[in-house]
């Protein structure tokens, strides 16, 4: 037993770090709590010199990543009106709804025996995101995300919704309605995902491990949240302001650590200039083997593109499109 233990403290992990900045020309993507007047805020945080930034919080984000794996065909796990797990749908197998018993026309309190291998492969999020059930049932998310923070300092624009002059003349009355944007700036972030822990129920005490999925099952729901990563979007007020949250500039690596060490240094200055350097100085001080890193680049977004490619060959790191440096992860 001891050696069994062993093993399992020793075992190194492997960690896929893909830190991106993508381009914002005109959103809300995440509002903030009202104000008590006619305009809704947009999430904002203030720097020591009281500069505002906008940003997309992390259960946005994650509820952004959800949506997207459903428009790419895949079942996401609900809640009922009585805020119990409801994971069946229409299509769901017989052998998961025999485990469900009713009572009244009720279900009854979630049943962990419900975390059988059929339900873990149908639910795609309750495996990458985890999940914390009524009677205890539990799971650490493999993956992890940072708040998606602007670059640079929120300017105060607004978006008007309410045409005073029209609204006085039907109805007598109105009040000026604003939508607090963002506009023409970027947005940093970061996901860590722990690859070992997907696909496998692990025992928060004992640090047991149970597979649950096939290595080609496993490799292939890989694949799946890098594609979701290409595709990321939000939906938060796109009927009027439709945005691109896509990555258009990644620097992606196989870590041994789940240390999010690009997080801090993704920068664009005021003229459109991403600072490279110190995400290159980062690599060289933690050694990091420049095989295991990728850095992929949309071409036409940032001012000094040629200087950022030219850089990143001296330090001997390829430079490819965005989406097939975030593919090298799953190659």
């Amino acid at each position: 037993m001891f050696f069994y233990f062993l093993f399992f403290l020793i075992t190194m992990a492997t960690f896929f770090n893909i830190a991106y900045i993508s381009k914002v020309s005109l959103a809300n993507l995440n509002s903030g709590e009202g104000t008590g007047w006619n305009i809704t805020p947009i999430k904002k945080i203030n720097d020591f010199e009281w500069n505002s930034y906008s940003y997309i919080s992390g259960q946005a984000i994650r509820r952004y990543m959800k949506d997207t794996l459903q428009q790419m065909g895949n079942i996401i796990s609900s809640v009922d009106e009585q805020w119990n797990p409801a994971l069946l749908p229409n299509d769901a197998d017989e052998l998961i709804k025999k485990r469900f018993s009713l009572m009244g026309g009720k279900k009854e309190s979630w049943d962990k025996d419900l975390m059988t291998t059929q339900v873990y492969q149908k639910y795609l999020d309750l495996d990458l995101f985890g999940y914390m059930f009524p009677k205890g049932e539990r799971r650490r998310s493999p993956v992890k995300v940072s708040p998606m923070i602007a670059t640079g300092f929120l300017k105060g624009d607004t978006d008007y919704l309410t045409r005073k002059q029209l609204a006085e003349w039907w109805a007598k009355s109105g009040n000026i309605v604003q939508t607090e944007i963002e506009t023409m700036n970027f947005y940093r972030w970061n996901v860590m995902i722990k690859t070992d822990d997907i696909g496998v129920v692990i025992n928060e005490y004992t640090y047991q491990r149970t597979d649950l999925l096939s290595e080609v099952e496993k490799k292939a729901r890989l694949k799946t949240i890098i594609d979701m990563i290409k595709n990321l979007n939000g939906w938060s007020k796109t009927a009027r302001m439709l945005e691109d949250i896509s990555p258009k500039f990644v620097v992606c690596a196989k870590q041994s650590t789940g240390n999010p060490l690009f997080l801090n240094l993704l920068h664009v200055d005021e003229s459109k200039n991403l600072i490279i350097d110190s995400i290159l100085a980062t690599i060289n001080d933690y050694r990091i083997d420049t095989s295991t890193v990728r850095i992929g680049l949309t071409q036409w977004i940032f001012a000094n593109e040629s200087i950022v490619k030219q850089q990143c060959e001296q330090a001997w790191i390829s430079v490819t499109g965005v989406a097939s440096a975030l593919d090298f992860l799953v190659s």
